[in-house]
């Protein structure tokens, strides 16, 4: 029995430690968003760090978008950062027309 305990302990603490490196890594962008006002979950932002998409690029975006009271959606900003282009630009772009 305890041969068979040993490699699920092994796995467990692995999934343990690798999550705990997640957490740590998205904690700052987490503090961000929260400070700004905006109300991204946790998971949502893991999940973008496991997509490897550029999270500052899209809480910048998200922030500019906020301050100028443009409607947006995160998943959309996230959608469009991984067909390759620049949320953050685009950001600016719908402010300054607005601001027009």
């Amino acid at each position: 029995m305890n041969s068979m305990l040993i490699p699920i302990i092994i796995m467990v603490a692995f999934f343990s430690i690798e999550f705990v490196i997640l957490y740590l890594l998205v904690v700052k962008n987490l503090t961000k968003s929260r400070a700004n006002g905006l109300d991204i979950p946790l998971s949502s932002l893991i999940g973008m760090k496991l997509r490897k998409v550029d999270i500052d690029e899209i809480l910048d975006a998200a922030i500019i978008l906020r301050r100028e009271g443009i409607n947006y959606n995160i998943s959309e900003l996230e959608a469009h950062s991984l067909a390759g282009g620049h949320a953050k630009k685009v950001a600016e772009g719908m402010a300054i027309a607005k601001r027009a």
